[in-house]
């Protein structure tokens, strides 16, 4: 007795078991592509920073996971002590600032090229070092490397400097930028005396 149905079924297997090889072919194929690509990504080096001495740059830092990284006043105070007397030792000129909770934002001219890099290294290792030994706890503070842009118009820096000095009241801290304490607004705007800040030769 003749059974016409097997062979169709046999070549419906056939189909299937060619359709699932092709598949893991071209999974295999997508994770040879995958695995490629990633050790492209890991030989490229790190984009490098646009500096150039005598030009004003816009600096960021901001803490891990955006957490806190002051935590009282004394901590911008120390943070402030400190960037007074580096900057001073690495001939930089810092023209606005504001100190958030979790970030901060500063306006900085270097007279060579390497001094914004040497003023941020120098004191986030020495926040870094008096938040843990203040508070108890171990580990970094700041996420990764700084953020910065160059600012190669006047126009452009005054921008700049408003925009850093209106943070608290965007962050609905404060109602008018003159009330936040921890900010260059009142030396820039008010003209009064603050330590921190030399005033920019627009």
């Amino acid at each position: 007795m003749l059974h016409p149905r097997r062979p169709a079924k046999q070549a419906e297997k056939t189909e299937a078991e060619k359709t699932g090889t092709d598949h893991v072919f071209l999974l295999d194929l997508v994770r040879c592509y995958a695995a490629i690509v990633f050790e492209i990504l890991l030989s490229i080096p790190r984009r490098a920073r646009i500096i150039a001495a005598g030009y004003p740059m816009h600096v960021i830092l901001r803490g891990i996971d955006r957490a806190a990284v002051f935590f009282e006043d004394d901590d911008r105070q120390f943070f402030l002590d400190h960037l007074v007397a580096v900057a001073a030792e690495e001939s930089v000129a810092v023209h606005a600032y504001v100190l958030m909770t979790n970030h901060l934002h500063l306006l900085m001219t270097a007279a060579r090229d390497d001094g914004v890099s040497a003023v941020m290294k120098r004191v986030g290792q020495r926040d870094v070092q008096h938040v843990n030994r203040t508070y108890g706890r171990t580990g970094g503070l700041f996420e990764g490397r700084f953020r910065s842009s160059l600012i190669e118009a006047d126009t452009y820096l005054l921008a700049c400097q408003r925009y850093i000095e209106l943070n608290p009241v965007r962050a609905s801290m404060v109602s008018v930028p003159g009330d936040y304490r921890w900010s260059s607004h009142r030396a820039n705007a008010l003209g009064r005396q603050d330590s921190v800040v030399t005033p920019h030769p627009l």
